[in-house]
């Protein structure tokens, strides 16, 4: 019975110790990414200056965004085979229906598609405002991650990623 339990302890205090890493490792990479949004935060604010601070922020990839101006394109959205049957034979004409089309592949297969609205890889970040003669406000801001990201970081990345499979 002692050596089960043991073996627990030790499994138990191993695992402490691989959280405890991890969430420093997380904890740093957090306060990388605040470093590199300051600058985009402050730009908010030159405007209205009051107190300001970073208390969170979110990666989103949905439709919730509140850029404005933001155009609204299409693009092809890779489909399941059953979903694109579904819209192939659907009789219902009071929605209209999607673009649609399919793809065929080297292997004889197909690959499905359909046309929808684009969506957008941005970031939400939360921020706690402060004024001189009292009073505070959480407020948050969409920055598309296109305008935030190095084009050039992204292509070296993937090129290491690249090397790495090969």
């Amino acid at each position: 019975m002692s050596k089960i339990t043991k073996k627990l302890f030790d499994d138990y205090k191993a695992t402490k110790k691989v959280v405890k890493t991890a969430k420093f490792a997380h904890s740093l990479n957090t306060n990388k990414i605040i470093e590199i949004i300051n600058p985009y935060v402050d730009e908010e604010y030159k405007k209205h200056p009051c107190h300001h601070r970073i208390t969170s922020f979110n990666f989103c990839y949905d439709n919730d965004y509140k850029i404005e101006n933001l155009p609204v394109e299409q693009e092809w959205i890779e489909i399941s085979k059953k979903e694109y049957y579904n819209i192939y034979h659907n009789k219902d004409t009071f929605f209209k229906k999607p673009e649609i089309k399919t793809e065929d592949t080297a292997d004889y297969d197909e690959i499905y598609y359909k046309k929808d609205k684009k969506r957008y890889n941005y970031l939400r970040v939360y921020v706690h405002e402060s004024w001189a003669y009292g009073g505070n406000d959480d407020v948050s801001f969409d920055f598309l991650l296109t305008n935030i990201m190095d084009n050039n970081y992204l292509r070296k990345e993937k090129l290491k990623k690249l090397n790495e499979i090969s």
